[in-house]
Formats: C-alpha cells, sequence, structure tokens
C-alpha cells in the first residue's frame, strides 16, 4: 500500500515539474516575442545607422586588381538626429593618399520604414550644394562643424532612397542588404544609373572602378 502510494506521489510531483517547465518556457517565448516586436523599427535604425559608420578603404580590391580598382576612402559619421529620432549621417569619399579632398559628398538619413511598406530600415540620400562647407566635416573637431541645426536645414538634393529589410534581402530599389542574424553590412548595386558613379556590385565589399 505504502509503496503504491509513494509512487502515485513521485509522479505527480513529476507531472507538476513539468507543468511549471513548460509554463516558464512559454512565458519566455511570449516576453521575448512583446519584446522584439517593441524594440525592432528604431533598434534596426540604429544597427543601420552604426554599420553605416566609420571610415572604411577599398583597398582589397585595389591590391588584387591595381590595373582596374582604386583604393578609395569612405568616412561617414553622425552629423544630426531629428525630431522623430531619424539619425543624419555625413558620408564622403576621397583617394585613400587625398582625403582632404573628396570627389563626393552625401548626406544619409536613417529611419525605420513606413508601416505600408515591406522592409524595415529607410536610407535616403542627399547631394549637398554647399559641398565646402561640409568637407572633411568628420575630421574636424566638433566645435568647427556646421551645428546639427544647420545640417538639418541645409540645401538637399535627394538623390536615391534604399530600402532595407533585416529578415531577407532587399525589396524593391535598394543598394545596402542588412544581414540581421550575421550583423554585416554588405553592398550591392542593383541599379543601372549607379554604374555612372562607379559602383561595381561586390556582395560583402565595396569596389570603385577606375
Amino acid at each position: 500500500m505504502g509503496t503504491g502510494s509513494d509512487s502515485d506521489s513521485n509522479g505527480w510531483g513529476r507531472a507538476r515539474g513539468l507543468v511549471v517547465k513548460a509554463a516558464f518556457l512559454i512565458g519566455g517565448a511570449i516576453l521575448l516575442k512583446r519584446l522584439t516586436k517593441s524594440t525592432t523599427r528604431w533598434d534596426h535604425a540604429r544597427i543601420v545607422a552604426d554599420s553605416l559608420s566609420g571610415e572604411k578603404f577599398t583597398r582589397e580590391q585595389a591590391s588584387r586588381d591595381p590595373d582596374n580598382f582604386f583604393n578609395i576612402r569612405m568616412l561617414t559619421c553622425p552629423a544630426a538626429e531629428m525630431v522623430d529620432g531619424s539619425k543624419v549621417l555625413y558620408f564622403e569619399q576621397a583617394f585613400w593618399r587625398t582625403p582632404q579632398k573628396p570627389f563626393r559628398q552625401r548626406i544619409y538619413m536613417v529611419k525605420p520604414c513606413p508601416k505600408e511598406l515591406k522592409c524595415d530600415v529607410e536610407v535616403s540620400s542627399y547631394a549637398i550644394r554647399e559641398v565646402e562647407e561640409y568637407k572633411n566635416f568628420c575630421d574636424r573637431p566638433k566645435d568647427q562643424r556646421p551645428l546639427p541645426d544647420e545640417v538639418i536645414g541645409v540645401r538637399l538634393l535627394i538623390m536615391l532612397n534604399v530600402y532595407v529589410s533585416l529578415s531577407k534581402y532587399v525589396v524593391g530599389t535598394g543598394v545596402l542588404i542588412y544581414v540581421a542574424q550575421h550583423r554585416t553590412l554588405r553592398t550591392v548595386s542593383i541599379m543601372n544609373s549607379l554604374h555612372s558613379l562607379g559602383l561595381v556590385i561586390a556582395f560583402g565589399n565595396l569596389s570603385f572602378q577606375k
């Protein structure tokens, strides 16, 4: 009699333990889903802005094929932040030997995609009219740069809108692919107009053709 009672108690104890574990797992999954949903849009925009920022070179392509590729220096840094939280970045390209003489200058605006679009992050590229005023922006001390309010109010010419999907490849027109699981930024030209700028298709790398 006692043995049967002990066996029943052990069985119920194991069952209760399984129920508790299952409840913890389900609760954790629900909490994780809610946290992910609540931070996805702006977290993704911040990740893309951070990935674009910094100094990058094309020396790898140039060393492999010096007859067809230049070593280009690309420098991007934060310039301002909009009232809605959108990130404004300054970007310039120059030959690595003459970084003080950029041949291309742009303003990028990074923000979450509108809800009606099937993407995560929108990156807009603007040409700068007053290029001399912004030359070597990232290399200057902050007190010698145009103020954030001036950057936001600068006269810009829209060049390109890029739509980035962090869960799959880009839907629609774009040149940036952000792969969230690897936390890497890849660049690929899928627009004929980019070829006139010297961009060459190169997954995982930036290439500039002579």
